[in-house]
């Protein structure tokens, strides 16, 4: 109507998006933000286009207007388009690192052979406890005690350091072990005789409540009468006739044996003079000694004397009398 020409100006298209950076590392929880410059064919900014962001894995990042948020450790292409164009930035996710690592019980004792279970909580720089790190579980003394996935065993007595360590963080905790507690002691045998001065010997032995031998513990002895026996290690000394009671102990456990003590039996007799003479109704004095098979004198012991023929001479206590002529035998016997 105008008669004039008609002319109408297109915006140019976007050739190209460039996003910055184009890798990128984010720990869980924090985030990262990119910038996108759409461009033209001459490579000039194209300025007031739409972009929109887009995660190829929203498990392990998103993104919203290019702020990249760390979701769970793994990489993401975090892909920005804008009119058909499109660029992408790799984004890795790490997992928030550990900054302690504390460990319970600090202190725990157990017995050989038993365990004792540890637990280890690895912590972020805020305190916020972390899950599923990995830990690494050690013993300072293995002879001591083991340990696995914070289960530790009971070796041999003594004292060791169990460590835990996630990410270049540790704690420790002390194990003191100690040995299996002795439930019982017996005795062999139960009764025992042996003479003064004269030794017999006791064995005894300390057993866990399942019946098992416990070696290498202490055993204290003693006797309840050190006047009839004494007792040292096992080994009982009769001192004078009579019976003892002697007792072994362990760790509070005790057993006991009677140990009865005898005279020393008498080896021999010997009577002095051998021969003798002596006048009707007359006297002479025999003595006699009792002595052991090592021919020592045994003090205090009965003699019994007799006379072959009572008719020629008799005897009381060593003391002979003659009654008629002849020849008699006078024995002392013990």
């Amino acid at each position: 109507c105008g008669g004039g020409d008609a002319t109408s100006t297109e915006p140019p298209g976007v050739a190209s998006i460039i996003v910055t950076p184009s890798t990128a590392s984010v720990q869980v929880q924090s985030t990262v933000s990119l910038t996108a410059a759409v461009r033209n064919a001459a490579g000039a900014e194209l300025t007031g286009r739409t972009v929109s962001w887009s995660s190829s894995d929203a498990t392990i990042a998103s993104v919203a207007n290019g702020v990249v948020t760390g979701i769970a450790p793994g990489t993401a292409n975090i892909v920005v388009a804008s009119e058909g164009r499109s660029a992408t930035a790799q984004i890795t996710v790490v997992p928030i690192p550990v900054a302690t690592v504390g460990i319970s019980p600090a202190n725990a004792s157990i017995t050989v052979l038993t365990t004792t279970t540890l637990v280890a909580t690895t912590r972020d720089a805020n305190g916020a406890a972390l899950t599923g790190r990995s830990i690494a579980w050690t013993s300072a003394d293995a002879t001591i005690a083991t340990v696995s996935n914070g289960l530790v065993t009971g070796i041999a007595a003594g004292s060791t350091t169990i460590t835990a360590t996630s990410e270049g963080r540790s704690a420790s905790a002390q194990i003191t072990v100690t040995p299996v507690p002795v439930a019982s002691v017996t005795i062999a045998p139960l009764a025992a005789s042996t003479t003064v001065r004269g030794t017999t010997i006791l064995t005894a032995v300390a057993r866990d409540a399942a019946g098992n031998t416990l070696l290498g513990r202490q055993l204290t002895w003693t006797s309840n009468a050190p006047a009839v026996a004494t007792v040292s290690g096992g080994e009982v000394t009769g001192v004078s006739p009579g019976v003892a009671t002697i007792t072994v102990s362990s760790e509070g456990r005790t057993a006991s044996a009677q140990v009865t003590v005898t005279p020393i039996p008498v080896a021999s007799v010997t009577v002095s003079p051998s021969t003798a003479t002596v006048s009707v109704l007359g006297t002479t004095t025999l003595a006699a000694v009792a002595r052991d098979a090592s021919g020592a004198v045994l003090d205090g012991r009965v003699i019994t004397w007799t006379s072959s023929d009572v008719a020629i001479a008799t005897v009381v206590n060593g003391v002979v009398t003659g009654v008629a002529p002849g020849a008699a035998t006078i024995t002392a016997t013990s």
